[in-house]
């Protein structure tokens, strides 16, 4: 049950008779403009949603309360006669025209509620929606008014959307399941998950101990960088097999590949440079960008920027000093280091999907470096946890997860504020991976294990066995962006 803090807007309530109570729901969390509350959402079967909650709201003369139901929706189908607040009005002699109400979804569209009267002083208001596009914990509010006959005094009540995550396909095309592709390194292989049902379909045999990957923009192909091998595999998503086999450098961690497909970049633990693939032709190396001398630096995280421009590299030295080479993509040139901080050992990498910042993470600061891309320069922090390792982004940038394995947690960061927000427990978290319709997926090398998190709740909704020591170190999930001829879903 939640409460509210409700506004009273009262001009010229003598004449008029209005008093307006209005309340604004946030899904994304709990801000400071007391008219703005969290509210809790999980998604079903992959396609369904549901919402619930509840507010209070009372006026001196007669009181008015609603109470959160459960509304549902299916993907492409539009929310028709739907209750979206139970409520109740002590006023004598009311009837259901005494009652006016506008449902603004969050959206962008607004309908017209209705009231319906089910038993004395107790009231269902009705509203439809039209056909959802996609959105990850939609803002918004319906409003219900009260004109009484006698007095004339009108009470009214906010009811919160109850709608969060629906979906409607915006192009012409079949939707197809997007797969998470978790690197197994003891198990020497790949477990794919349909993150629709959230079970193993497929499990692939790649190189010895694969550790870091990265699923490419189309979602044809995966990128599997296998540790032990010094090789990167590369597995065809529509068969679930792997096609080809590059040599790179030694001891292979990290894997990003440009915006555009065309290049995949593999940073080489032991070797201190990075390959360069080519993947017109994958079987092998195009370039190699030397950092240093083997073994100074580590690479070991690496992301590209969202205009494709620049690759981010971050390693550390045997002299502890920690750095995030800077690559030109155009050339694939070094063009300069950042210094993030002195024994911070620097691991995984994240733009936001604007550009505007990418985020480090630092094992041995416990934290995430905040760095300004346009000026390559650090601008900030934000305290995580012990261990602080792999990073993700939310696919409309909001959100930023990162994972503690000292504490075995994951902290999310709201990217507008750079604040932590929330805090949840899994089993030694790893590589982290956001699916398209929000859903957080975190390997967990100490269990065996993948944990999906309701990233409206940061609740743990599913637990999905895979093999063994899962590390997943990458973008390892399928954008629906281009899969089947389907155009990427609207935010």
């Amino acid at each position: 049950m939640m409460n509210s803090t409700n506004h009273v807007h009262d001009k010229n309530a003598a004449d008029a008779g209005l008093l307006t109570l209005v309340t604004l729901l946030r899904f994304l969390g709990i801000s400071a403009d007391p008219e703005q509350i969290r509210h809790r959402s999980r998604t079903v079967d992959g396609k369904r949603i549901m919402a619930s909650g509840t507010v209070n709201v009372s006026e001196a003369q007669a009181a008015l309360t609603a109470t959160g139901v459960t509304v549902s929706g299916t993907e492409g189908t539009a929310i028709s006669g739907g209750t979206v607040a139970p409520f109740t009005d002590a006023t004598l002699n009311a009837t259901t025209s005494d009652f006016t109400a506008t449902i603004n979804w969050g959206d962008g569209t607004t309908t017209a509620g209705t009231a319906v009267q089910h038993a004395e002083f107790s009231y269902r208001c009705v509203g439809a929606g039209a056909q959802r596009t996609r959105a990850h914990c939609h803002e918004g509010r319906a409003t219900m008014s009260f004109q009484g006959k006698e007095n004339k005094v009108m009470h009214s009540l906010l009811k919160q959307v109850l709608l969060a995550t629906l979906f409607s396909l915006s192009s012409v095309g079949t939707v197809l399941a997007q797969h998470a592709y978790i690197t197994n390194q003891n198990s020497n292989n790949v477990s794919v998950i349909d993150t629709a049902t959230n079970t193993v379909i497929a499990t692939i045999n790649v190189g010895a101990a694969p550790y870091g990957v990265a699923v490419s923009p189309d979602g044809s192909k995966v990128f599997v960088a296998n540790a032990h091998s010094n090789t990167v595999s590369v597995i065809d998503t529509g068969s679930n097999t792997v096609t080809g086999t590059a040599n790179v450098g030694s001891n292979p961690a990290g894997v990003a590949i440009t915006p555009d497909g065309k290049k995949v970049y593999v940073a080489n633990d032991a070797s201190a440079n990075v390959s360069v693939i080519n993947t017109a032709t994958p079987n092998a190396v195009s370039s190699t960008v030397t950092l240093g001398t083997p073994g100074n630096p580590n690479p070991v995280g690496v992301a590209v920027s969202p205009d494709g421009s620049v690759a981010f590299v971050g390693g550390g030295t045997p002299a502890q000093d920690s750095f995030v080479y800077v690559i030109a993509t155009a050339t694939d040139t070094l063009t300069t280091k950042i210094d993030i901080g002195f024994n911070s050992g620097p691991y995984g990498i994240a733009f936001t999907p604007d550009g505007t910042k990418a985020y480090v993470g630092r094992q041995g600061f416990g934290d995430v470096a905040v760095i300004n891309p346009a000026t390559n320069a650090v601008t900030g922090s934000v305290a995580t946890g012990s261990g602080a390792t792999a990073v993700a982004v939310s696919p409309d940038g909001t959100k930023l997860f990162v994972a503690n394995g000292g504490d075995n947690t994951v902290s999310v960061v709201d990217t507008a504020t750079n604040k932590v927000t929330g805090t949840f427990p899994t089993a030694g978290p790893f590589g982290l991976s956001v699916s398209d319709d929000g859903k957080l997926y975190v390997a967990n090398p100490h269990s065996n294990t993948v944990s999906v998190i309701n990233t409206c709740s940061n609740k743990v909704v599913a637990t999905i066995p895979v093999g063994t020591l899962p590390f997943a170190f990458g973008t390892f999930i399928q954008s629906s962006e281009t899969l089947g001829g389907c155009l990427r879903r609207g935010h």
